[in-house]
């Protein structure tokens, strides 16, 4: 339901992971008006891991860390119905560097998100906000990962072309592939993918809101 008492509210029984991904809904009112809205639809996986769904790396015009400045973003995701430490994990902008910047130690909760900036400050107070110590490329084949404490790469983008105030990142449910966001989501599932930019413009529609749900198996 949404956070007035008397909206109406949509129910999805007997979920699965199959279920998985963006759903919309029509609503009519007794004088005929339509409206058409998204939610995304996430199933908690115990066995996943934590991975990278979204990342900006051309913040024109968007969130501002405490410096005031618009740095680049990367948003880390935790799909599994458990908390997942980061302790032991690194994030790197070159393959060759698996563990270019360790995170922080820091605990996410199950479906929940973990902001950091990409501002190439490299901070990593106790309780936030944490910056890495590179910042993001806009260019073609630019490279991203999120790195196990095995050293391994779990989450990792060789990204297209990046463009102004448009995240790029994971469909919701998926643990790999490249989708642009013609608006940013941080802290929430990701809807409304596209996957592909023509001639600088992103083939986008997006909703008029999305409301994000999350439900364990």
């Amino acid at each position: 339901a949404l956070p007035d008492s008397n909206a109406p509210s949509l129910t999805l029984p007997a979920v699965s992971a199959a279920n998985t991904g963006d759903y919309w809904c029509m609503a009519t009112n007794v004088s005929g008006n339509t409206s058409t809205n998204s939610a995304a639809l996430e199933i908690l996986d115990p066995t996943a891991s934590l991975r990278i769904t979204e990342f900006l790396a051309e913040n024109d015009s968007g969130l501002r860390d405490e410096d005031g400045q618009q740095s680049d973003w990367i948003e880390l995701h935790n799909p599994s119905p458990n908390p997942l430490s980061t302790a032991g994990w690194s994030l790197t902008d070159n393959p060759a560097l698996p563990r270019k910047w360790p995170l922080p130690d820091a605990t996410i909760a199950p479906g929940g998100f973990l902001h950091i900036w990409a501002s190439g400050k490299n901070r990593s107070p106790a309780n936030g906000p944490y910056h890495a110590s590179f910042a993001l490329s806009n260019a073609a084949n630019s490279y991203l990962a999120l790195v196990n404490p095995d050293g391994q790469p779990v989450s990792a983008f060789t990204y297209p072309e990046q463009f102004a105030d448009q995240s790029g990142g994971l469909a919701t449910g998926s643990a790999s592939g490249f989708r642009y966001f013609a608006i940013p989501s941080p802290g929430a599932l990701n809807t409304n993918a596209q996957s592909s930019v023509k001639d600088g413009i992103s083939l986008d529609f997006p909703a008029v809101f999305s409301t994000s749900l999350s439900i364990p198996p």
